[in-house]
C-alpha cells in the first residue's frame, strides 16, 4: 500500500480480513484492518479509516501488542488531522512516539511505514505553528499507553468519536460465528472466492 500498488494491497487484505473474520483469529486481523484503513484514507474515506483504526487498537489492547497500537496511533494522527484535529493529532503523535521505544526503531527507520506520520506532522505543523504542534506531542507523551488508547477510542479532546458497531450487523459473523466454512469458499488458485 506504501509502494502505490493501493487496489492490490487492499485486495490481499480484504482477503485476510475474511479468513480472519471466519478463524476469529483478531491478531492478524489487526494488521489487515491498518493498511485497509491506510487505504480508505488514500481514498477520501477518513471515517471509515478512522473505524478500522479503532478496532485496530482495541484487538492491539487485547493482546497488549505495542506494535499495532503504535502504527494504530500514527495513522490515526493522520487521519484526525484530514478530519480537521490539527491539535489532537498532535497529541496522538506524541502518545506513539512514546510508545516506539519499547518496540525499537521508531517505524523500523522505514519511509514507508513513516510517511503517514511526516505528512501529518507538516500539516499540524502548517495549522498549528511549531509551538503548538510540539507542546501536543510532549502532551501525548505523557500518556500512558492505556490513556493514549482510550483518548484514540474515545475521540480525545472533543474529537471525532470512533464509531463501535453491534458485532455481526455489517454483514460479518458475530463473535465466534462464522459466515461458512473456509473450505467451502476456496477457490482453485488457493484463496477465498470474491462474492
Amino acid at each position: 500500500a506504501f509502494l502505490g500498488d493501493l487496489d492490490a494491497a487492499a485486495a490481499i487484505c480484504e482477503e485476510v480480513r475474511e479468513v480472519c473474520e471466519d478463524h476469529g483469529e483478531r491478531w492478524a486481523l489487526a494488521y489487515a484492518l491498518y493498511v485497509l484503513a491506510y487505504a480508505a484514507l488514500r481514498r477520501g474515506r477518513p471515517e471509515q479509516a478512522r473505524q478500522m483504526l479503532g478496532e485496530c487498537l482495541s484487538i492491539g489492547r487485547t493482546f497488549d501488542d505495542l506494535l499495532s497500537t503504535a502504527l494504530s496511533l500514527e495513522l490515526l494522527a493522520l487521519v484526525t488531522a484530514v478530519e480537521g484535529g490539527a491539535g489532537e493529532a498532535a497529541v496522538l503523535q506524541g502518545a506513539a512516539e512514546r510508545i516506539w521505544p519499547s518496540v525499537g526503531l521508531p517505524l523500523f527507520g522505514s519511509v514507508h511505514f513513516g510517511r503517514p506520520r511526516v505528512e501529518c506532522e507538516e500539516q499540524v505543523r502548517r495549522e498549528l505553528g511549531d509551538a503548538a504542534y510540539e507542546a501536543g506531542l510532549r502532551a501525548g507523551k505523557r500518556l500512558d499507553r492505556a490513556g493514549a488508547v482510550e483518548r484514540a477510542l474515545g475521540g480525545g479532546g472533543g474529537g471525532a468519536r470512533v464509531h463501535r458497531d453491534t458485532p455481526g450487523t455489517d454483514g460479518g459473523p458475530a463473535a465466534g460465528g462464522t459466515r461458512r466454512p473456509a473450505a467451502s469458499r476456496m477457490t482453485g488458485r488457493g484463496g477465498p472466492e470474491r462474492w
